[in-house]
């Protein structure tokens, strides 16, 4: 009886358990934690320390779409929602308890990559961790729902940025930088537009479900205007940090991808409908992947210099 209560967990193929992770997004896990990884370069650095880092952060990550996507489904949201690639409960191919066990697991995962960062680093980084794996749970899950009150682009700026950049950094250095701060917030922000595509993209839906996004509650018009600010927003923060020496000059090497985030601009403003979004929110998050691996690219250029 027990093998037969647990099986229809096991059940789904590994495509579908990949695919249920949203691998298309994972990137927004990945970028920070390179270019944290990569300003920490100059010094001392663990490559173990950076394979934990980097396991916990896409662990965590993969485990909140798992989530998100089953307490939406429990909440009634995707039912009313048109069929996407990236669903696999609307599609019938995996059910929402197993995706509640499979976000568990992947919770666990991540929890347990940085309680031995811990062990190695020091309690500082515990707070950070337990925070983020509450937000994580919280942002669809009843009763908090964050992502449901219009609190999604605050809470992701703050983890996929600040959070995830300046924890990737510590665990190499042992301290809290503001160089490291400052090489978060661009990242955050472009992190944040590919959350506000998709809220842009589900405006209507969400709407209609009592789902509160920024977009929703201000408009068409106006999330426009947000996502032209965060975009090429995160250019100029970059261009200070380096000219007030927070970080080196190679770090510019990310102004190579502007071209990009202007042409996804224009695509914006003339996108409507799913698909047409769909690439909006996919070449957002590939600008988001280029301008982490430029940057991070700029700073093990510096490294090598400074070492030589």
């Amino acid at each position: 009886m027990k093998a037969a209560t647990t099986l229809p967990y096991l059940r789904p193929g590994w495509r579908i358990w990949l695919r249920a992770t949203r691998p298309r997004t994972l990137s927004a896990s990945v970028a920070p934690v390179l270019a944290g990884s990569a300003l920490a370069l100059r010094g001392h650095f663990s490559i173990l320390r950076f394979l934990l880092a980097l396991v916990g952060a896409v662990a965590i990550q993969a485990a909140t779409n798992m989530l998100n996507e089953h307490f939406d489904h429990v909440q009634g949201l995707d039912l009313t929602r048109p069929k996407r690639a990236d669903m696999v409960v609307q599609t019938g191919e995996m059910g929402h308890n197993s995706l509640l066990y499979g976000g568990t697991v992947a919770m666990l995962l991540g929890s347990l990559c940085g309680l031995v960062l811990v062990f190695m680093t020091g309690p500082s980084l515990l707070v950070v961790g337990l925070l983020s794996v509450m937000a994580g749970y919280a942002y669809t899950a009843r009763p908090i729902a964050l992502g449901y009150h219009a609190l999604g682009e605050l809470t992701v700026i703050l983890f996929m940025g600040p959070v995830i950049v300046m924890g990737a950094n510590f665990v190499q250095t042992g301290h809290w930088t503001a160089s490291a701060l400052l090489l978060s917030v661009p990242l955050g922000m472009l992190v944040t537009a590919i959350l506000h595509v998709n809220n842009v993209r589900d405006m209507d839906d969400d709407r209609t479900n009592g789902k509160r996004t920024l977009a929703n509650l201000l408009g068409r018009r106006v999330a426009e205007y947000e996502y032209l600010l965060l975009v090429p927003g995160c250019y100029p923060i970059l261009i200070v940090a380096v000219a007030f020496g927070a970080l080196p000059v190679p770090a510019l090497l990310s102004l190579l991808s502007f071209p990009i985030a202007l042409r996804l601009c224009r695509q914006l403003v003339g996108s409507y409908g799913v698909q047409p979004l769909d690439r909006v929110m996919i070449g957002t998050a590939r600008l988001h992947l280029m301008f982490g691996l430029l940057t991070a690219a700029g700073l093990v250029i510096e490294a090598v210099r400074v070492r030589v």
